[in-house]
């Protein structure tokens, strides 16, 4: 159930498929599927109403229906094994309100039956370019100092600092933070490369930046303002604005 940007009373409701699931966090290259079931349903005029989900042997059918009524109006989903993509044994049911939707639900019953499912088609991903995404800040209180990126695809990282690596090449999942950890009296210069293993293009992509050591006056207990100035030690008297303290936290530390 979505409600209407355009109206404050309205709501539609949608049978939402998620397809190519792969992590329980999501992945790159899955498709979000949505098809509207009604739409316009006014909350003031119907207030309460009923919806079913049935699973069948080749995919799922959703219905609407006001309160106390009968006329149901039901759409297909394809795709019955859709949800144990993730977990082959087990499939879970229930009911969530996301942001400031407030919901009551009631009179809810399960019925199971043996099923005997449709193998549905292979999900065919669309094709995407390899990215490699430095995630580790560039400004640092401590002279420890974590590297830390993530790629959309498994392959090999090689990190440099200055002239120096560190360590041999690195393994990176697709999807998974990688993280190396430097000293930075050992230079503030850092390049990384990356080659992909998976995907069409196994092309070497380069990122270089390079991390500025910032000073604060207690780098155990850090201030910020509203009205905090990126140049300030972060101390009581001179705070840091929020963004620039949380990019040169360092671990432990207390906002």
């Amino acid at each position: 159930m979505t409600q209407d940007k355009k109206s404050h009373t309205e709501v539609r409701l949608q049978a939402i498929v998620r397809n190519g699931v792969l992590q329980p966090c999501g992945n790159a290259g899955a498709k979000i599927t949505k098809t509207n079931i009604q739409e316009k349903i006014n909350l003031e005029q119907t207030p309460s109403f009923r919806m079913k989900v049935e699973r069948t042997n080749d995919g799922f059918v959703t219905s609407y229906a006001p309160k106390d009524s009968d006329n149901w109006v039901s759409k297909d989903v394809k795709g019955a094994d859709l949800v144990t993509k993730l977990d082959k044994d087990h499939y879970y049911v229930g009911f969530f309100a996301s942001r400031n939707a407030k919901i009551t639900v009631s009179d809810a019953q399960l019925t199971t039956s043996p099923a005997q499912t449709k193998a549905s088609p292979e999900f065919k991903f669309a094709a995407f370019a390899p990215v490699l995404q430095v995630m580790s800040s560039t400004k640092s209180a401590s002279d420890n100092y974590d590297v830390q990126l993530r790629a959309n695809y498994a392959g090999t990282v090689t990190i440099t600092q200055g002239d120096k690596a560190l360590g041999a090449a690195h393994t990176v999942k697709a999807g998974e933070t990688l993280s190396v950890p430097a000293k930075l009296s050992a230079g503030s210069d850092f390049k990384i490369v990356y080659l992909p293993t998976e995907g069409d293009d196994k092309a070497e992509k380069e990122a270089t930046f390079s991390v500025e050591k910032v000073k604060l006056a207690d780098a155990k207990n850090v201030y910020v303002s509203a009205q905090g100035q990126a140049s300030n030690d972060g101390s009581k008297a001179a705070p840091l604005y929020f963004a620039t303290a949380i990019n040169v936290l360092p671990a432990g530390a207390t906002l």
